[in-house]
């Protein structure tokens, strides 16, 4: 795997230059454009069986090396260039897909995602600007959502709502991982038992809706720093942030790909 500065922009530079991997981009697109809810008109030519994930693994890997290359400070037009082709690939994806897709929601905040970092905010706007509540979304996947879209209001709204569900409060999560150890308990038969295997089969859960919660507590925060201009309250939702892509690393919750073949 590419590491180096070089090494990512020279992985980006092949995957991007024209007649990659047999035309995929281009493929993906006129598959697309002829498609009609995920399903192609008689006498259409013939398009690979994985197309689909051939282009999916493509974007979100070249969307993986744009952000590496970003973090490191590399050539700045070479990820904005790898950004706007992972968008893309992902978008022929979805672009007259399967309107019942359950995983639609989740590759077009990706795509839009791709598209906003590198900074065609048209583009990303165009792609969650229709209908995002009636897509199979995570909560932190709307939030996202809602703040490329620049809904400052509605992302106060809900994080109001959440934080008021206690959902995520330190008493809740104390409450069900409590709950869960002692149902685990009694399937166990000795506590070394428990203590061994319970926590590593029941954590994932919990700490799911713990990121989750400091996502909101971060979201509050920044749009809290907006509004006073406070470069310690933005410092702080940054930190937020970072600690749970620290957490989510570790438990190897992070990696973007497609959830689907």
């Amino acid at each position: 795997m590419a590491s180096t500065i070089e090494e990512i922009e020279e992985a980006i530079r092949q995957a991007i230059a024209t007649g990659f991997r047999g035309r995929l981009l281009e493929r993906g697109l006129a598959r697309s454009m002829i498609w009609v809810d995920g399903k192609l008109p008689d006498c259409s030519p013939n398009f690979a069986p994985k197309l689909s994930y051939d282009l999916l693994s493509y974007g979100y890997s070249l969307l993986s090396l744009a952000i590496r290359l970003t973090e490191l400070n590399g050539n700045a037009d070479l990820a904005r260039a790898a950004f706007e082709k992972s968008a893309a690939a992902i978008t022929d994806v979805i672009h007259n897909g399967d309107s019942d897709d359950p995983e639609k929601g989740f590759h077009k905040v990706l795509a839009a995602s791709s598209y906003h970092l590198g900074r065609f905010s048209a583009k990303a706007f165009s792609l969650l600007n229709h209908s995002i509540e009636n897509e199979n979304l995570s909560q932190i996947e709307k939030m996202l959502s809602l703040l490329m879209l620049r809904q400052f209001s509605e992302l106060e709204t809900s994080v109001l709502a959440w934080k008021s569900s206690g959902l995520g409060s330190d008493n809740s999560l104390a409450e069900k991982l409590g709950f869960e150890i002692d149902q685990l308990s009694d399937q166990l038969e000795t506590e070394d038992q428990a203590e061994e295997f319970g926590i590593a089969s029941i954590e994932l859960p919990i700490v799911d809706l713990a990121i989750t919660d400091n996502y909101y507590s971060a979201i509050f925060e920044f749009l809290f720093a907006l509004e006073t201009g406070s470069s310690v309250l933005l410092e702080g939702a940054i930190n937020r942030i970072e600690n749970s892509l620290s957490i989510s690393a570790e438990l190897n919750m992070w990696q973007i790909q497609p959830r689907s073949a």
